[in-house]
C-alpha cells in the first residue's frame, strides 16, 4: 500500500519521495517528540510504459497465417491497453488489442499472399494516459514482414545429386564437405 515508518528526530526534516517512472517530491515536515506524523503523498506518473522484445519475424512463406506478434510491456502503474498497429501493403492502418497477462502481451497479423508487405509496430498506454511506441519514432519507423514464395528447399544432408561447391568439387574435398557438424 506504499506505507513507510521512520524516526526522526524533533524539528523540522525535508523529506524525499521518489520512485523510478514518476516525478519526484520533496515536503518539509515538522516532527514534535512522543507525536506520529502523518503525511500523505501521491506522486505523479511521468513516463510512458517501456515495451521490449516485440517479436520481429521477417519473412514467411506461410499464407494461411496467423503470424503471432508478441512484447513484453511493463510500467511503474500500469499498462491500460496495448495495441498491434498493422498495415499490408500500401492499405490503411488497422489495430488490433493485444492481450495477456503483464508483462507478456500478443496479437495475430492475419494470414496474406506471396509477395504481400506488412508493416507493424506496437503501441502502449498506462493508466494515467501516457503512451509509447515500439520501435522508437512509430509510425514512421516499423518492423516489417513479407510473406514469400517458397521455390525450394533441400537439406543438403543426403546426396541428390546437386553440387554444392565450385566446379569440380565434388562435396568430399574442396569448398564443400558432406559431413556430420
Amino acid at each position: 500500500d506504499g506505507t513507510y515508518t521512520g524516526n526522526l528526530a524533533p524539528g523540522t526534516h525535508e523529506v524525499v519521495f521518489s520512485l523510478a517512472g514518476f516525478a519526484p517530491q520533496t515536503h518539509t515536515v515538522e516532527i514534535t517528540a512522543d507525536i506520529a506524523t502523518v503525511l500523505d503523498v501521491a506522486l505523479v506518473d511521468i513516463l510512458g510504459p517501456v515495451i521490449a522484445n516485440v517479436s520481429q519475424p521477417v519473412a514467411t512463406s506461410d499464407v494461411v497465417g496467423p503470424y503471432p506478434i508478441s512484447a513484453t510491456i511493463t510500467d511503474a502503474s500500469t499498462v491500460a491497453s496495448a495495441i498491434l498497429h498493422v498495415k499490408v501493403g500500401a492499405g490503411a492502418w488497422s489495430e488490433t488489442p493485444m492481450t495477456g497477462t503483464y508483462p507478456n502481451f500478443s496479437a495475430n497479423i492475419g494470414g496474406e499472399p506471396v509477395n504481400t508487405s506488412i508493416q507493424y509496430y506496437v503501441s502502449a498506454t498506462d493508466g494515467a494516459g501516457l503512451g509509447s511506441v515500439d520501435p522508437a519514432g512509430a509510425p514512421a519507423e516499423t518492423y516489417s514482414l513479407v510473406i514469400t514464395s517458397l521455390a525450394y528447399t533441400h537439406t543438403a544432408e543426403a546426396d541428390a545429386g546437386w553440387q554444392l561447391g565450385a566446379p569440380g568439387d565434388l562435396a568430399d574435398a574442396g569448398v564443400w564437405v558432406r559431413a556430420d557438424p
